[in-house]
């Protein structure tokens, strides 16, 4: 079937203005709540004196000890789901002890995103991995620092860390990460257990 070129320009024009949407989407935050707490409201929780310390807590290293089924796993998973809304670029890996426990956590996730009432991933989410429209990613890894060594991340999330094996290799690796997204300066890189959050 031989088409017109008045059709062929008006779906080039359809598809620029909406790459161009897209574009303009990405800079701007998906999202209206600009307090993680309020944003933990918004998704119909109330937060705990000790869930809102850790949702306001701006540490480089945080470790929540808590008692079981205490709620840590929902407030980090609402914390980095926040910055990935919010932050353009975001690049968030979740971490456990097992795959299985990394993806169960994602999971968590993905199934908050059905409260907000708007769709904010590009494209369909994946079995472990949530593409952002703002260019954020929340993605599942295994417990295996060759793989964390070779990411570029903003954050990584360490569920059930007390269960987690070669955790010095994996704490060397996540710092390697997180200075990845920055350039140091070779003094900086030299000192050893220096590490800050990328922004």
């Amino acid at each position: 079937m031989i088409t017109s070129p008045g059709r062929k320009i008006n779906r080039y024009y359809d598809n620029f203005q909406s790459e161009r949407e897209r574009d303009e989407a990405s800079s701007k935050p998906l999202i209206e709540q600009t307090d993680v707490v309020e944003f933990f409201k918004h998704l119909g929780f109330q937060a705990t004196v000790y869930q809102e310390k850790l949702l306001r807590d701006k540490s480089q290293f945080i470790s929540a000890r808590w008692s079981r089924q205490s709620g840590k796993s929902l407030a980090m998973a609402v914390a980095v789901l926040f910055n990935a809304l919010t932050r353009q670029g975001f690049r968030a890996a979740i971490v456990g002890p097992s795959k299985r426990q990394s993806l169960k956590m994602v999971d968590k996730i993905s199934r908050l995103l059905s409260r907000l009432g708007r769709d904010v991933l590009e494209g369909p989410p994946r079995k472990g991995r949530l593409a952002f429209r703002n260019g954020s990613v929340i993605e599942a890894l295994p417990n295996n620092p060759d793989t964390i060594r070779g990411e570029t991340l903003n954050v990584v999330v360490l569920d059930e860390f007390a269960y987690i094996e070669h955790d010095k290799e994996l704490y060397d690796a996540i710092i390697f990460a997180s200075w990845a997204s920055h350039s140091a300066p070779d003094s900086l890189r030299e000192q050893d257990g220096l590490g800050w959050r990328a922004s």
